[in-house]
């Protein structure tokens, strides 16, 4: 059987007590009829009740154990013509969609990956995570914007996330949007870096849990600025709108997610976005940070994410809080979190997700800078045999594979490729994903890139994953890094296996 969600795209599904071709109007959900028919097959039963019977289930998890997961990705590249600023237009609504009719209430931990940039500087590239609920109008729910002021075919590994609350008995279908952030007459934008196809790819992953455990998520769409930083004193952004109290009954593990779109007024300051803990009322700890690139241009956002563990003992209070600084001493000079021409604004946002203690998430950190010289383009390098995690696991199962790294350049004109590879039980690495950070805007501009997937892993099977890089194209005597600042540590290089069903 076929049915449409939308009035246009037709989608498989296994109806046993239903027949024929179903045509559901998300336009018109007050009339559902067999197609060709014009009989009205609504009867006793509600628009929800029917669309819950043809729409896929989007899981749930337990308390007991992992989350759902379920992507949309594709290797397309996309481009948009003439956007007027304003309207968002989705990007793929064939292969960037995830459809759910949950059957109980859920939260759902929603985040949009891609790599976005601009064949003309000036204009940057917006993408956005937007939900419709039983065919209402789609709602914006999380969007960020990636700079285009710096250079043109500079890509930057934008990403975005949302945390929404989904009912039982409706059926929701999520999805991607883009557009530029100013009108852009014959200009075109582009998601989806590389030479392909297939080119890097550009996913939609919805991670759904029970209410009971459902992620906490502080978010603001207010804009934030800090003058004169002295390049070491990390400062509080909003304690009242972005900080996340925890206070775990027993032994557990955080895993956490900070997302802001950064940017300088001034060229040459880079901006560091760091996620700290107090224990009990202690003192604020660094727990990971990423560097965003202000090297290259001013007003040229970067949608940077910083990904990170943290583990927390029972009985204990936590409270996680997001600060910045400048990479340098910049008196006289601003840096700005959340952008747009707002308010509101695009949103800075930090998640909270208690795992039970335990081996998942598998996760793997080096605070070690890394240098490749002489990449041909081609051949991807291990970036540390450290930085691996291996999953043997008891039953098949689901695992969202994240991987969260600064990237910059030491010459002009040379992107940065990343990329996660798995090797199953001994055999030859598959590349999963990848994104590619922009060189050409400028050097030692870092991007705090993010690429993620959903891998299926058989029980007995032993999975190596494994972080790997190279350059977009032959850079025989250039040097690409990842790892920012001034000195060790550096900031965090992370690859997270996280089990899921």
């Amino acid at each position: 059987m076929l049915v449409s969600f939308d009035g246009v795209d037709w989608i498989p599904f296994a109806a046993p007590t239903l027949t024929g071709l179903f045509a559901v109007a998300v336009s018109d959900l007050s009339h559902v009829e067999v197609a060709g028919s014009g009989a009205n097959i609504l009867g006793t039963s509600s628009v929800a009740n029917i669309i819950g019977s043809l729409t896929p289930d989007c899981g749930s998890g337990s308390a007991t154990s992992n989350p759902a997961a379920r992507i949309a990705s594709t290797t397309s590249q996309y481009s948009l013509t003439s956007s007027d600023g304003a309207h968002w237009q989705e990007m793929d609504a064939t292969k960037l969609r995830v459809y759910c009719s949950p059957s109980s209430s859920h939260a759902v931990l929603l985040t949009g990956n891609s790599d976005l940039f601009t064949a003309s500087a000036g204009f940057n590239q917006d993408i956005g995570i937007f939900v419709n609920d039983n065919g209402g109008p789609d709602q914006l729910v999380a969007w960020k914007e990636s700079g285009g002021f710096a250079g043109t075919f500079s890509p930057n590994a934008a990403h975005v996330q949302a945390l929404v609350q989904i009912s039982a008995g409706h059926f929701y279908i999520f999805k991607l949007k883009w557009k530029t952030n100013r009108p852009a007459m014959g200009a075109t934008i582009f998601a989806g870096a590389g030479s392909g196809p297939p080119y890097s790819p550009t996913s939609l992953l919805a991670k759904v849990f029970p209410t009971s455990v459902a992620p906490q998520e502080a978010v603001s769409s207010s804009q934030y600025h800090l003058a004169g930083s002295d390049g070491q004193t990390w400062r509080t952004i909003d304690l009242t709108n972005l900080a996340v109290t925890t206070s775990p009954g027993s032994d557990a593990t955080a895993v956490l997610g900070a997302n802001a779109d950064l940017f300088t007024a001034t060229a040459g300051y880079n901006q560091d976005l760091g996620v700290f803990v107090s224990d009990n009322g202690g003192p604020d700890n660094l727990v990971a940070w990423k560097e965003s690139g202000g090297f290259a241009g001013t007003f040229s956002p970067n949608a940077a994410f910083v990904l990170a563990t943290y583990p927390m003992s029972g009985g204990h209070t936590y409270v996680f809080s997001l600060k910045w600084k400048t990479n340098k001493s910049a008196s006289g000079v601003t840096i700005f979190a959340g952008a747009g021409g707002g308010p509101p604004y695009s949103p800075t946002s930090l998640s909270v997700e208690s795992v039970p203690t335990g081996v998942n998430p598998y996760s793997v950190a080096s605070i070690n800078q890394y240098a490749l010289r002489g990449s041909d383009g081609v051949a991807w390098h291990v970036v540390d045999p450290s930085l691996q995690v291996t999953v043997t696991p008891t039953s098949d199962t689901n695992a969202v594979i994240g991987a969260n790294i600064d990237l910059f350049t030491g010459s002009a004109g040379y992107n940065q490729d990343f990329g996660i590879v798995v090797s199953e039980d001994g055999g030859p690495s598959d590349l999963l994903a990848w994104k590619e950070s922009g060189g050409f805007a400028g050097t030692f501009s870092p991007n705090a890139a993010f690429a993620q997937t959903e891998f299926h892993m058989t029980s007995g099977h032993t999975y190596v994953f494994t972080l790997v890089w190279k350059t977009n194209r032959s850079a025989p005597t250039s040097t690409i890094y990842a790892g920012a600042g001034g000195a060790a540590p550096f900031s965090p290089s992370r690859l997270i296996v996280d089990l899921a069903v």
